[in-house]
């Protein structure tokens, strides 16, 4: 137990236990009360104390940390293309989507599905636009083709136009992605399924207003 030193103020340890708000003993918090030179001692201590705690309360989830450290190293600059195949190109409704996606194609402009098979992993993808929104909205999912049950969640998803990155996202549990952007031309999705590994997709341009009258 800690005791006030031979100059009958608190030493220096019991200076740090007041101002951490640890129990002090009955001489001793009697001392404190009755001691300014003893309560100017502890006064700092206390304020560094309530500041700790304040930072502890508006400190960030760890797992909004992990998400933003994750985007932002979300880059393929460094990171090896996995070769991609085509597998299937649908072009019109009634294909099977993910769940994020399922519905018609048919009140879509320029909408077009494809899989693509990337070593071993598998990216589903629609991708639409509107007369009325000239934006692509993108919903797709990324499977492994070895392992369709594995859940590849919190995967890293881009979309970059000219080489600057316009969305950063992530996968949900379930492999699943979407957003909207403004559409834009030279635009690729770039999915990353480990790191140093990514899968490079082009998002198709929209064809010219003439293209689209002849249909």
């Amino acid at each position: 137990m800690l005791h006030p030193s031979r100059s009958r103020h608190l030493s220096r340890d019991a200076v740090l236990d007041a101002g951490r708000a640890v129990a002090l003993d009955g001489t001793m918090r009697s001392h404190l009360e009755d001691c300014e030179p003893c309560q100017a001692r502890v006064r700092p201590w206390r304020s560094l104390t309530a500041l700790a705690r304040r930072w502890e309360e508006t400190r960030p989830p760890e797992a909004a940390v992990l998400r933003a450290k994750t985007l932002a190293g979300a880059s393929s600059a460094t990171a090896r293309p996995l070769r991609l195949r085509t597998v299937l190109q649908h072009l019109g409704p009634g294909l099977l989507l993910p769940a994020g996606a399922r519905g018609s194609l048919a009140d879509d402009l320029d909408a077009y599905q494809v899989v693509y098979h990337a070593e071993e992993f598998s990216v589903d993808l629609r991708v639409s636009r509107t007369l009325s929104r000239r934006r692509v909205i993108v919903v797709g999912q990324i499977k492994h083709l070895a392992r369709p049950s594995q859940r590849l969640g919190n995967i890293p998803v881009l979309l970059t136009s000219r080489s600057r990155v316009s969305v950063r996202t992530l996968s949900n549990e379930w492999g699943e992605f979407s957003f909207e952007h403004e559409d834009q031309e030279h635009m690729w999705l770039e999915v990353a399924p480990e790191p140093g590994r990514c899968i490079r997709i082009p998002i198709k341009s929209r064809p010219a207003p003439a293209a689209r009258r002849e249909r």
